[in-house]
């Protein structure tokens, strides 16, 4: 029998749309254990118009 594996993808959504998703978490997590947006961007190749989204 082959493996399977559940996969999917988590959001915070409110009434007025949504407010963070797996890549915003992940990159406000970079930023904390990096200490710079910059460098937290450079590691998740993150797109510069998004960060100024935050």
């Amino acid at each position: 029998m082959e493996s399977l594996k559940i996969k999917g993808r988590i959001w915070i959504e409110t009434e007025s749309g949504l407010k963070i998703g797996i890549g915003r978490a992940r990159l406000l997590q970079q930023i904390n254990d990096l200490g710079s947006i910059t460098e937290a961007a450079k590691v998740l190749k993150f797109l510069t118009e998004k960060r100024g989204e935050l």
